[in-house]
């Protein structure tokens, strides 16, 4: 175990690989109750085995920077650990990937913030008991008895967010008992379920896909056509985490897959020499997102 103490400002890009840390109240690989920043890392095939209780492959009682970290694979306890009324981490730019057993991410006190980060086919990605800040990170395939990305007994702020195939029985997305703001995310829906999505708020808004451009063509012409993230309510743009999407029409697009960046993305459709009409088809994994529809004719 590395462990950092309160006095020390300690940086590490070294890897942990098929590491196994057993025995009784087992603190991590890593134990912070300093400043600490762990970035490049890659954390695979990890196991904590502990016969009473087990804190986290990384255990922080201290400041803990958790910076651009790949996290795959593993198993018996949570990836992050950190409790403390005064404990702080900050995460960005990491992927969480097929956690077991454990949610990747558990804040029993203290505050975190998390941003421009994937959870991935967890066991669930985050657990909170204290304040939690998280914005433009990706949710997807994440599942819990409750709140499949996210169960939060404090206070939860989570902004611009995707969620995406996220399952439980109870708060697919979101479970919250505390206090929650979870306006302008994306559900992979125009019409989101909220009621079964999240359990403990409703959000005033959520994220849309739109595609917007001229609905009326003359033959052989050309038009480009936005794609957006837009909120419900106010028709604002919005800037969301890189969003892949499919495109499809009878007639000719510049691009049939776009990446929708800080909100926006665009394509060019050239209409056919005969009158007539079409649809632009915004597609992921096969599920229709968005349509647009566009009518040729001559003036």
């Amino acid at each position: 175990t590395w462990k950092f103490h309160p006095t020390y400002q300690f940086s590490t890009a070294s890897d942990l690989i098929d590491c196994e840390a057993t025995g009784t109240n087992v603190y991590g690989l890593i134990y912070n109750e300093g400043i600490a920043t762990i970035e490049t890392t890659l954390i695979n095939n990890t196991k904590i085995q502990a016969s009473t209780s087990s804190y986290g492959l990384i255990y922080n009682k201290g400041k803990l920077t958790f910076n651009t970290n790949l996290i795959e694979n593993n198993n018996g306890a949570n990836v992050i650990y950190t409790e403390g009324e005064t404990s702080e981490i900050n995460i960005d730019n990491c992927l969480f990937k097929n956690t077991q057993n454990s949610r990747a991410v558990h804040i029993a006190s203290g505050s975190a913030t998390v941003t421009n980060t994937d959870f991935i086919e967890n066991n669930g990605a985050i657990f909170s008991s204290g304040t939690l800040t998280a914005t433009k990170n990706i949710f997807k395939n994440n599942d819990a008895s409750q709140g499949g990305a996210i169960y939060s007994t404090g206070s939860a702020d989570v902004q611009n967010s995707i969620f995406e195939a996220n399952t439980a029985t109870t708060g697919q997305a979101i479970y919250s008992t505390g206090t929650l703001n979870a306006n302008n995310n994306y559900w992979t829906s125009n019409t989101p379920n909220l009621a079964t999505l999240i359990e403990g708020t409703t959000p005033q808004n959520y994220i849309v896909i739109k595609i917007e451009g001229k609905s009326n063509l003359i033959p052989e012409s050309k038009e480009t056509y936005t794609i957006n993230f837009k909120t419900s309510d106010s028709d604002e743009i919005c800037e969301l985490p890189d969003y892949e999407i499919n495109l499809t029409a009878t007639n000719t697009l510049s691009d049939d897959s776009i990446i929708i960046n800080k909100g926006i993305a665009t394509v060019t459709y050239t209409a056919p020499i005969t009158e007539g009409s079409d649809i632009i088809k915004a597609i992921v994994d096969l599920d229709e997102r968005a349509t647009f529809d566009i009518t040729i004719a001559e003036d």
